[in-house]
């Protein structure tokens, strides 16, 4: 093959000849490219361009020509591409894939075929049939933000018509219902349903998958299709019998669950030590918890074919009558829902030896086995805060994945227990505290090490342990309506307390500005120069402002506080929320510390930051003052309350101004998604400001833990 090669080069704008030499370097053929053709765009003297920042491509396949297959792919009389290098372009297309804009527009192009069936079934195909990681991985990627934007659009439609559902006409809610959104959700929904079984089944091997992105990718897609399959699912507070509310069951649960999703799942929390990977595992834990919540609301009206169809039991008549009750639901049920049946359903179909053993019992001795299996569901609810509706705990807690072995496994223990006392009240008294004893103190046990633990306790041990806990408990708390009512008032007072923090942010308030920020004031200050900028900062106050859409935060910079507070038309400054990925409190902010790369408002550090999410203080603003102040001071500085100004958690840095305990940063994920880069930084005036603001912020970032401290009041925790 002769040196010179004449070729015809292609960029953008036009095409030109060219002749190359294909025994040179790679680095010296795109440089020959480039000086030989004045009208490229970069190319040329004076230019700045470097030979590095190109590559060559094929035209028609658009295949990469490196000094490998230059031979190959360079011939006489061929077209070839010169192109930004990948090098150049990938940081350009990481930025439009992450553009949450950029998806809806996609999502908003509908009916231009952007997203259709084909093109998600396509996607589903690579990541079922492919085995190559560099193709699987990034079809992986695609399917989860096409899940999650379709879901979040989904959600915001269903949040426009819901604000505008008590003023609006029915035909006017018609008219606001957004029909893109609508049959983007739609046409997802029907391919899930359709060739969801094979995703999950790959996506649940690759779960064990030696690569780690791939994995962690997979997990994630896992969590999205969990979220869409709970959007379709039954709703809360329903009533039928088993056939009927069984029968609306979203078939994606129905897959996930004859997979045995949730044990592998489980063993990947008892292994898992990467921080990244654990953020996943507790979403997957969060969304199984807002599923058996949901089937424990759902109310049996009868138990008409639970045992017949799901147990594939061939005379369901004699279970009934061993179960003690009949067609009708017993009360013990009705208080555990679906959950309970199904719980007592999975210990009588997998664990039939058991069974056949209570069976065997005299049926005069015989105690009521709804009830029991009513009651240890009850004490899992109770225990893992099922009953809320929301996720109090950002922990790993695998044993939640495992509730029909953990359900088996104490219904073992009630039998000895039972056996040893005859006493049914006292042995459920006792199953209650070896199962908060347990759970709490081996929460990463594997089954076979905790079934060693249940079954090898002596009787006299776990009589001693629960006597210890009656001196230490008020036997009035763990009554049936007492519980009942801790629940509504849980719930209640949570939301009077979200609805009061919103509201603080909507109103506005004037903040200090850290010492070592740059201030950029909307309003003239007078003259001013940069090198007293620092000096500025100081006499410079800060007003800010939530719009009415939840959405923006709207700020500016002022000399002094003023005696009115600033209409919004002249707080001239914006902060766009979708921008924010967390917010970082206390003496750990940016505020303070200057570490961190900030984007218009001061430092920050990364160095063991504290994010709000893990130090919410809505405890602080319950009802029950006493003891939420009691909260405070017991988990000061650790999950679920937010550090006090008096809190000895303070570095030495921050120790030296008392305003470190009242600062927070609003943080934008960098570069790197791990890195987070401060967009504003603000110090509080007061710590009720304090807590109002950080409380708010963690409401309009929906994180999933805000309500524990709260919880664990109201609790009486």
């Amino acid at each position: 093959m002769p040196k010179n090669v004449q070729v015809t080069v292609a960029w953008e704008k036009g095409t030109a000849p060219a002749t190359i030499d294909v025994s040179q370097p790679m680095f010296l053929v795109i440089q020959q490219i480039v000086a030989a053709i004045p009208a490229f765009p970069l190319g040329g003297s004076g230019s700045g361009a470097s030979p590095g920042d190109y590559c060559l491509r094929t035209l028609e396949t658009d295949e990469l020509i490196s000094p490998e297959n230059l031979l190959r792919n360079v011939k006489t009389g061929e077209t070839i591409k010169i192109v930004p290098a990948p090098a150049l372009e990938a940081p350009e297309f990481r930025r439009r894939l992450a553009s949450l804009d950029s998806m809806h527009t996609i999502l908003a192009s509908q009916q231009s075929g952007l997203i259709s069936s084909e093109l998600i079934s396509r996607l589903m195909h690579l990541v079922v049939t492919e085995t190559l990681v560099n193709i699987c991985r990034p079809a992986t990627a695609l399917l989860i933000r096409i899940l999650q934007l379709t879901f979040t659009a989904a959600e915001a439609d269903a949040a426009r018509r819901t604000a505008m559902s008590a003023t609006a006409s029915a035909d006017a809610l018609a008219a606001l219902t957004d029909n893109e959104v609508a049959a983007s959700m739609e046409l997802v929904h029907q391919v899930m349903v359709t060739s969801g079984k094979p995703l999950l089944a790959a996506l649940i091997q690759r779960l064990s998958a030696s690569e780690y992105v791939l994995q962690l990718h997979s997990l994630a897609l896992i969590n999205a299709v969990f979220k869409f399959a709970l959007a379709g699912g039954a709703t809360p507070a329903a009533t039928g019998s088993w056939a009927n509310l069984t029968a609306v069951r979203p078939p994606l649960l129905v897959d996930m669950e004859k997979l045995n999703l949730r044990p592998v799942v489980a063993r990947m929390m008892q292994l898992s030590s990467n921080e990244e990977k654990n953020k996943e595992l507790v979403e997957f834990q969060t969304l199984t918890m807002q599923h058996l919540y949901r089937q424990k609301s759902l109310r049996l009206d009868s138990l008409d074919t639970v045992f017949d169809e799901e147990c594939g039991i061939p005379d369901p008549q004699n279970v009934l009558q061993i179960l003690g009750c009949d067609a009708e639901v017993p009360a013990d049920m009705a208080r555990v829902g679906v959950l309970g049946a199904d719980a007592l359903c999975q210990f009588i179909a997998k664990y039939r030896s058991d069974f056949n053993e209570w069976a065997a019992l005299p049926v005069e001795t015989r105690p009521s086995l709804t009830k029991i299996s009513s009651e240890i569901t009850e004490y899992l609810s109770d225990f893992w805060e099922l009953s809320t509706g929301f996720s109090t705990s950002t922990t790993l807690q695998p044993h939640i994945l495992l509730f029909d072995q953990i359900h088996h496994l104490f219904i073992r223990l009630f039998r000895r227990l039972w056996e040893d006392t005859l006493d049914l009240n006292a042995s459920l008294g006792m199953i209650r505290t070896e199962l908060r004893h347990v759970l709490r103190n081996h929460a990463l046990a594997t089954m076979d090490a905790l079934e060693k633990i249940v079954m090898g306790t002596p009787v006299s041990v776990i009589r001693d342990r629960h006597l210890k806990e009656l001196e230490d408990e008020d036997e009035i708390m763990a009554h049936p309506i007492v519980r009942k009512l801790r629940d509504v008032v849980n719930k209640e007072s949570f939301e009077f307390v979200k609805q009061q923090r919103l509201a603080c942010l909507c109103a506005g308030a004037w903040f200090h500005l850290p010492p070592n920020a740059s201030s950029a004031p909307s309003v003239n200050l007078g003259s001013s120069t940069n090198h007293g900028s620092r000096k500025l900062a100081k006499s410079v106050v800060r007003f800010c402002r939530l719009s009415g859409t939840k959405k923006t935060l709207y700020y500016a910079d002022f000399p002094e506080v003023l005696d009115k507070k600033p209409s919004l038309e002249q707080l001239t400054q914006r902060v766009d929320l979708a921008n924010v990925a967390d917010i970082v409190t206390g003496s750990t902010a940016s505020a303070i510390h200057s570490s961190v790369p900030t984007m218009g408002g001061g430092g920050g550090t990364s160095s063991g930051m504290t994010t709000s999410s893990t130090s919410m203080s809505l405890a602080t603003a319950a009802a029950v003052a006493a003891a939420a102040a009691a909260a405070a001071n017991n988990f000061s500085g650790r999950r679920g309350v937010s550090p006090t100004p008096s809190s000895s958690s303070a570095t030495a840095t921050g120790a030296t101004d008392p305003r470190s305990m009242h600062c927070f940063s609003l943080m934008q994920a960098g570069v790197n998604d791990a890195d987070l880069v401060s967009i504003m930084d603000l110090v509080c005036m007061t710590p009720t400001q304090y807590s109002e603001w950080t409380d708010g912020f963690n409401l309009l970032l929906n994180k999933g833990d805000h309500e524990q401290g709260h919880g664990r009041v109201c609790a009486g925790r």
